[in-house]
């Protein structure tokens, strides 16, 4: 009983086609890039924010930030098509 506990999440990983490395590699990408683009935000006054090395900077942390989002949303979509045709 308690392998199927820990194979659970794998195998729904591998139903949709993924690796586990893939899933939590994007996911902790995901989490670091949020915690940089808050600390950013939130250690500057709106002046730096907005001058142009700010916006420069915070452009390329999204740019960043998304491909482990695109990622993410796709795998969850899939992982929501598949449960409807189950």
């Amino acid at each position: 009983m308690s392998n199927e506990k820990s194979t659970a999440p794998a195998g729904t990983l591998a139903q949709l086609g993924e690796r586990r490395s893939d899933f939590w590699w994007n996911l902790v990408y995901f989490l670091i890039l949020g915690v940089a683009i808050c600390f950013v935000l939130v250690n500057n006054d709106l002046d730096s924010i907005f001058s142009s090395t700010g916006i420069v900077i915070l452009a390329v942390l999204a740019l960043l930030e998304l491909y482990p989002t695109i990622y993410l949303v796709k795998l969850l979509l899939r992982f929501r098509n598949n449960n409807r045709k189950s």
